[in-house]
């Protein structure tokens, strides 16, 4: 089911505040040029309580990594000027324990191209697929 309620920064913020006081959720970067889809995201992320943060592009997550430290990176394997592969190999260089979930329309053959450890997310997918594997990151 999605949101009817659309993301805005103070709805991110109030959600991220929450989500923060209760220290029982992930931290994650949510990377995808769809404003539409990351704004969903990161509502769903969010309302099952975890810290989600919006970028819409590659240099934008890389900035936000810079910033501050994420435990998990989700990125759609497109993305404009840098594909999530390239983000994903920069991550894994800034924060080795990271998790890396790597979100693709393409297929599970696009897992040869990458040569670090990540999870591939196949499009479509559901909010229940998200969640088991961010359940495994937290055991």
């Amino acid at each position: 089911m999605l949101n009817p309620f659309p993301a805005t920064a103070l709805h991110t913020a109030i959600a991220n505040d929450a989500a923060d006081k209760r220290c029982t959720g992930l931290r994650i970067l949510v990377v995808e040029d769809n404003q539409d889809l990351l704004e969903m995201l990161c509502d769903m992320l969010a309302m099952i309580g975890h810290i989600p943060t919006a970028a819409a592009s590659g240099e934008q997550a890389l900035e936000l990594l810079q910033q501050q430290r994420y435990q998990v990176l989700l990125t759609d394997i497109n993305l404009p000027n840098m594909s999530g592969i390239a983000l994903g190999k920069q991550a894994i260089l800034e924060a080795p324990d990271m998790h890396i979930i790597i979100s693709s329309g393409h297929g599970a053959h696009i897992h040869s191209y990458v040569n670090f450890p990540c999870h591939m997310l196949p499009k479509p997918y559901e909010l229940s697929r998200i969640q088991q594997l961010l359940d495994g990151f937290s055991a």
